[in-house]
C-alpha cells in the first residue's frame, strides 16, 4: 500500500524546510487546476505524487516542463499532500488545498 505518513516523514519535512524550494505550487488553494512551476530545468524522471489527507496515495504524474498545469476536476475538495520526486528521491514536499 502506497501511503504518505506525516509523522514518519517528520525528519524529511524538517530537512526540506531549510532547503530553498525549487518548485512553486500555485494557486494554493486551487479550484479547477494548479501549476507546478520550476525555477530550474526539469531533470529526467521527475514526478508529482499526490496523497489525500489520510495519507493514501491518490495519483502520480510525470513533470516534463518548467510549468505544468494539473487539472483537478476528478479530485474532491480537501487537503492533499504532495511530493516532488526525481529518480525516486523526494526533492520537495508540501500541502495543497482543493476548494
Amino acid at each position: 500500500m502506497n501511503t504518505f505518513t506525516v509523522i514518519s516523514g517528520l525528519k524529511e519535512i524538517e530537512e526540506n524546510a531549510y532547503k530553498e524550494k525549487v518548485y512553486n505550487i500555485y494557486p494554493n488553494p486551487a479550484k479547477d487546476y494548479f501549476y507546478v512551476l520550476s525555477k530550474e530545468d526539469i531533470p529526467q524522471y521527475t514526478e508529482l505524487v499526490l496523497y489525500n489527507s489520510s495519507g493514501k496515495f491518490v495519483t502520480n504524474r510525470p513533470i516534463y516542463s518548467r510549468e505544468e498545469k494539473i487539472h483537478l476536476e476528478n479530485y474532491p475538495k480537501g487537503i492533499y499532500y504532495y511530493r516532488i520526486k526525481v529518480r525516486d528521491k523526494t526533492t520537495q514536499i508540501g500541502k495543497l488545498i482543493v476548494i
